[in-house]
């Protein structure tokens, strides 16, 4: 859910790195939040290793990724305020008009299929 919305809200010249942004989590990365993650020195550094192979297969230039970082972090910012009480609050700037809705998994997957057919990341 939380990449289709980002996908929607995001700056459309970023969709494709929207898409991709979390496939380490597809590839046994664990989907760790963000204070943990920066803690984490190697984690970081490898993830970003792979991720840059999975940019560059798809053609999508990885400063795309460094450039939605933001808007990653301030879409975290709107689902958090949403799901957890306010001691959640990151303290950043929400995107705004998102909402969390917490969709089931076969939803999502329907959803993001969609999007990556869409932007020729995958064939229907």
């Amino acid at each position: 859910e939380h990449v289709v919305h980002l996908y929607r809200a995001g700056p459309e010249h970023l969709r494709k790195a929207v898409l991709l942004h979390e496939a380490s989590e597809g590839m046994g990365f664990l989907d760790l939040p963000h204070p943990i993650k920066m803690n984490i020195p190697f984690y970081k550094e490898m993830e970003e290793k792979l991720l840059r192979v999975v940019f560059a297969k798809f053609d999508v230039p990885y400063r795309d990724m460094i450039e939605l970082n933001d808007y990653d972090r301030r879409i975290c910012q709107d689902e958090m305020l949403q799901v957890f009480p306010e001691p959640w609050n990151l303290g950043l700037e929400p995107l705004g008009d998102v909402t969390a809705e917490l969709w089931g998994e076969e939803y999502c997957l329907e959803a993001l299929t969609r999007l990556f057919v869409k932007e020729g990341l995958i064939n229907a």
